[in-house]
């Protein structure tokens, strides 16, 4: 039951990685001026460098926590 519950976090934490990757990668390119910030202006929306960085943190915290519960639910289904 434990291992079963392992792998549904290792799926979940796996899926948030991923989903925060594709956001900060699709972010990457934009045009940010010397503040940091992007205007987009068809859906006027001002984006900030700054959550580019902390959406990247979250990716690689999520992937991390993903990979060691894979780990330890390997290692308990022995």
């Amino acid at each position: 039951m434990l291992t079963k519950t392992l792998y549904y976090f290792c799926y979940f934490f796996g899926l948030l990685g991923i989903l925060f990757g594709i956001l900060t990668y699709s972010r990457w390119g934009l045009p940010y001026n010397e503040l940091g910030r992007y205007y987009e202006p068809i859906e006027s929306i001002v984006y900030h460098v700054q959550s580019m960085e902390l959406f990247a943190f979250i990716a690689g915290a999520s992937l991390i926590i993903a990979v060691l519960l894979l780990l330890i639910a390997l290692i308990r289904s022995r």
